[in-house]
């Protein structure tokens, strides 16, 4: 459009640089929008600018979740405007989901290979990437782990308005509790496990759109998806929705979707137990008197949202395990599936070597399990069969969460990193930073 520079958008796009270089990032907003508003959708050079500039904006006052949105409207608009994933980028390092920023920059530098700027922050990414990796330990994980809640709400809500999100989990929640109570029908059993599994299978997929964007046909895309950790959790929910209703399969739905509301769980436990401090002791004083001395309100008043978030983690990996075992359980009934099996255990071999915090968790539960399991089989009459077979399946299962090391590898590589703790995950973006730079 030729007279751009005395339109009311362009007029509006002044006033909001002119706030911008005041420091004023909320008038700067308000004007840049306004020249959103009034400009044209086919004139897409303007336009992107404005998103840009809003993004930047936004990022100024840590809105991340608005100035995501707007980079990805950026690059919506012009997929071969470098500028655009530089927003992005800067976003998702602003997130702390420095793979992700990573590959942004690098997918504007495969635009503008010479920008300094972008290689740069490119280089940033990848040197946070690294130090994460470095400095990482089960309490960080945990903290990381458990904020995937969040983020998945984040990502969700750049798709749809966060409410919705709120809603959504607060059906998932309500759902499998309703199926979790006995002596309901049947059909009222099976309908609100699957409206559990199908609305956590639709709050997944809704993440991962708001954070990758629409599925593409190509391996840099498959890539980016596959290491996130976050795609394990759609494939549970596809597993959970084609087969036969568990209460060990859904208790994990319930419990990482009861992440989400620790913060709130919180305020309630500590606003209403003092009320009912008298009838909680008087219930342990008659029906567990060894602890009747520990007062239990004064110690649930000290736990922090952190402590029950990482609690809930916890659980959810417990009930994935012992899930995993009820099923080779079930091969002594008529209603075992092998196929099952299999795809479930492939589930946790996967949580184990890409999930730091899964990995500690099922080995914790392990152990434990085999300390009970070798009192059943040194019974005198347990015979020595099922020893035999207990022996084999511990065996092969040990040796399918260990990762290839630079010895065994085909390649010849001396890089070993994958196999000290890094993971599918670290060899994933190894192949990544191979592919972006280029």
């Amino acid at each position: 459009m030729s007279d751009d520079n005395v339109s009311p958008a362009a007029q509006a796009k002044v006033k909001g640089s002119d706030a911008w270089s005041k420091g004023d990032y909320q008038g700067s907003i308000t004007h840049f929008t306004s020249a959103i508003e009034l400009s044209t959708t086919n004139n897409t050079d303007f336009l992107k600018v404005l998103y840009s500039n809003r993004s930047a904006a936004y990022l100024k006052l840590n809105k991340i979740t608005e100035a995501l949105r707007d980079s990805n409207k950026c690059i919506e608009i012009d997929s071969n405007w470098s500028k655009g994933y530089a927003r992005k980028g800067d976003a998702l390092l602003s997130s702390k989901l420095y793979t992700e920023a990573y590959n942004a920059y690098n997918a504007g530098l495969r635009i503008s290979p010479n920008d300094s700027i972008l290689t740069e922050k490119s280089e940033q990414a990848m040197r946070a990437i690294r130090n994460a990796a470095s400095t990482s330990s089960y309490t960080s994980s945990t903290t990381s782990s458990t904020g995937r809640a969040n983020a998945l709400s984040a990502s969700a809500s750049l798709v749809i308005p966060e409410l919705y999100v709120k809603y959504i989990q607060m059906a998932i929640f309500y759902s499998g509790v309703i199926y979790c109570i006995p002596f309901l029908p049947i059909k009222y059993n099976y309908l609100s496990y699957r409206v559990a599994v199908g609305l956590f299978i639709t709050l997944n997929a809704l993440g991962l759109f708001g954070k990758y964007g629409r599925p593409q046909f190509n391996t840099e895309y498959y890539i980016r998806l596959i290491s996130d950790i976050g795609i394990m959790d759609l494939f549970l929910g596809f597993v959970l929705i084609v087969t036969k209703p568990y209460l060990f399969a859904l208790a994990p739905v319930i419990t990482k979707t009861a992440v989400s509301f620790s913060p709130q769980l919180i305020v309630y436990i500590r606003t209403n137990l003092p009320a009912a401090q008298d009838m909680i002791q008087s219930t342990i004083a008659r029906f567990i008197p060894s602890i009747s001395n520990v007062n239990i309100v004064q110690a649930l008043s000290k736990v922090t949202s952190s402590d029950l978030e990482s609690q809930l983690v916890r659980f959810s990996t417990f009930f994935e395990v012992y899930q995993g075992f009820l099923l080779v359980v079930e091969l002594l009934s008529p209603s075992r599936n092998i196929i099952l099996i299999y795809i479930w255990w492939q589930y946790l071999r996967l949580r184990y070597m890409m999930d730091q915090v899964a990995a500690k968790d099922i080995r914790q539960i392990f152990v434990v399990i085999d300390s009970q399991a070798q009192i059943l089989l040194n019974h005198r009459y347990c015979p020595s069969i099922v020893r035999t077979v207990y022996s084999f399946l511990k065996t092969y299962i040990e040796k399918q969460v260990q990762l290839p090391s630079a010895d065994n590898r085909s390649s010849g590589s001396s890089d070993s990193s994958s196999s000290s703790g890094g993971g599918i995950a670290s060899t994933v973006r190894s192949m990544l930073s191979k592919c972006t730079i280029m």
